[in-house]
């Protein structure tokens, strides 16, 4: 199974594995590990997803879980109607059943694949501190028989016989299910698919087998500068947090070590499912050519059976950028390609709970801008950087980060310290500028048009990342959750705005140029680095930069941003001029 490096919207694919979302372009969601089982399938593109303080926006994981406990003192289901574009001819139906479990369903009636996933709002950072990887080796388990199905490629075996495939991604905070099959055969498939949350088997010879199929996974990734990066910012933050987890896990992790400790891994992971395979917990997508309530029918005839535990989403305060400890560094890291990359990351508060206003999307939307007075113009004019990433990227449930990721020329490798000074420069200039309404609504506009004519999704890909968007947005917003911006709140920008300073900066440059100075070594992986601290000379001078209005500033505003799409009558014969007119 993938363990996936991100799920959503900015990419850079030199840097951290954050994959490109559908909708706002400059929004970053986290680096999340993912491990594939298969390579029937991909991962479904992801979105920035988290929770932490109540506003009054906030509605994920919390909602869920009032409108979860509604239903299950109810003891039955709750029907809740789905906002969708207009241009969508899919049928949905939201529901919540009587144990807790979220489902969406879906009827598409011209699909060629029938799709279903299960998110699990539980992943690797909590897996016990002397088990690295368990969550993931949990992940794999469940493929491995059945209590009604015992024959451990069962459930492959269908699949692959009637035009189906499945994969599976453990992140940090959850894991995610999911396959494809020809639509005739949706039931079958979705009863064996079915008792991996009901009666797994857990076998001691599977078990000890399938420590080799994660070990291999991670064997794999040891030469990715992804998945190098990325462990390396987990490696090197806070000591007691979750976040610096191993969360492939290996051979030594999951075999070697436990059994030098006395440690049975099996009854490990007996206990970590049972612990937290919990209803409440849990969100479900379902398409097929059936029609709703034949849907509907489907899940509750095998769903309502799996147990609500009562378990708590689990959540951090803390980041683990802590400031002072963590921030104030400068990252010096030799890869194995031939990259040269400047990655700078600010510590911030989780976003996500703030979706309908989402003040990361507006400034990572100015940052990344790349026309005149950008900061990009101004970088590829000096022929220092040819790329910029720059937006809000989730950490989990509680904290995440604001980052701005370039590609360097061989030139700008040696300009370092001027480019930084040009990002707080511009910095500054959108500090000093205030909150633009008028960006934030063209921010909107773009945003809904997105919505309105987004591309039809592959129905494994659509369904994974559904059951994802379900544990965060109310029932109701599940599919425009992601997308919509409804809230104009130019205090949460400013809020965000105060955390981009060169006092709480972290800066990582990344090129095989540094392979004589890194002398320490990240364990898991092997990349090779030195952190030093920056000098405070060098934050104060970054902190008394000066605005550059004259290359730097605010882009000018679009006035062909279209967000009237009602088609208009036909012009009488004659009215037409025959050739074209300069309306503006």
């Amino acid at each position: 199974m993938l363990l996936t490096l991100s799920r959503t919207l900015l990419t850079q694919s030199t840097v951290f594995l954050s994959s490109l979302g559908p909708f706002r372009a400059q929004e970053v969601s986290s680096s999340i590990l993912v491990l594939a089982r298969s390579a029937m399938s991909s991962h479904a593109p992801a979105k920035s997803a988290a929770k932490s303080e109540k506003t009054p926006a906030e509605s994920g994981a919390a909602s869920s879980k009032s409108a979860a406990a509604a239903a299950s003192s109810a003891g039955k289901v709750r029907k809740v109607e789905v906002e969708k574009s207009p241009n969508d001819n899919r049928d949905y139906r939201g529901l919540v059943l009587g144990n807790g479990l979220k489902v969406l369903l879906v009827s598409d009636t011209k699909t060629d694949k029938s799709a279903a996933a299960l998110d699990v709002h539980v992943g690797h950072m909590r897996d016990p501190t002397e088990l690295p990887g368990l969550a993931h080796f949990c992940e794999h388990m469940l493929f491995l028989g059945t209590d009604k199905y015992p024959d451990e490629n069962e459930y492959g075996k269908f699949l692959s016989q009637h035009g189906g495939g499945s994969n599976a991604y453990t992140s940090g905070e959850h894991t995610n299910y999911y396959f494809d099959v020809s639509p005739q055969h949706l039931e079958a498939a979705f009863d064996r698919f079915a008792q991996f949350f009901l009666r797994p088997l857990f076998t001691e010879s599977a078990t000890d087998r399938e420590v080799k199929a994660v070990n291999s996974e991670h064997e794999k990734n040891v030469a990715s500068d992804n998945w190098r990066l990325n462990q390396l910012q987990h490696h090197l933050c806070d000591p007691e947090h979750d976040y610096k987890k191993f969360g492939t896990g290996n051979k030594e992790t999951l075999y070697e070590i436990p059994k030098g400790k006395g440690i049975k891994v099996r009854e490990e992971l007996l206990k970590f499912h049972s612990q937290w395979y919990s209803s409440n917990i849990m969100a479900l997508t379902i398409l097929g050519k059936e029609p709703l309530d034949d849907l509907e029918k489907m899940v509750t005839e095998r769903f309502t059976a799996v147990e609500n535990k009562n378990v708590d989403v689990p959540m951090w305060e803390k980041n683990p950028i802590r400031n002072p400890e963590e921030t104030g560094k400068m990252l010096y890291v030799v890869p194995v390609k031939n990259l040269r990359n400047l990655n700078i990351t600010f510590p911030i508060h989780d976003l996500q709970p703030h979706y309908r206003s989402s003040p990361g999307h507006y400034l990572g939307h100015l940052i990344g801008h790349e026309g005149k007075g950008s900061l990009l113009s101004e970088l590829k004019r000096r022929g220092w950087a040819s790329s910029l990433v720059g937006g809000q990227k989730h950490g989990a449930r509680g904290f995440g980060f604001f980052i701005v990721n370039l590609d360097l020329s061989e030139e700008g490798i040696k300009h370092v310290d001027e480019i930084v000074s040009l990002v707080f420069q511009y910095m500054k200039m959108l500090r000093m500028s205030g909150p633009q309404d008028w960006v934030f609504e063209e921010c909107k506009k773009i945003c809904n048009m997105q919505f309105q004519f987004k591309d039809k999704e592959r129905p494994q890909s659509y369904v994974s990342s559904c059951s994802h968007d379900l544990q965060y947005y109310p029932m109701e917003e599940a599919l425009t959750g992601s997308y919509l911006l409804t809230e104009w709140r130019p205090e949460l920008v400013e809020e965000v705005m105060d955390k981009l300073v060169p006092d709480n900066v972290r800066i990582a440059v990344i090129a095989q140029e540094f392979e004589d100075r890194a002398k320490e070594t990240e364990p898991w992986y092997g990349t090779k680095y030195l952190e030093e601290d920056i000098p405070k000379e060098k934050i104060s001078a970054w902190n008394e930069v000066e605005e550059a209005k004259d290359i730097l500033h605010l882009p000018e505003k679009n006035e062909f941003i279209p967000d009237d799409f009602s088609l208009v009558d036909k012009d009488p014969e004659g009215s037409v001029p025959p050739h074209p007119v300069i309306i503006k």
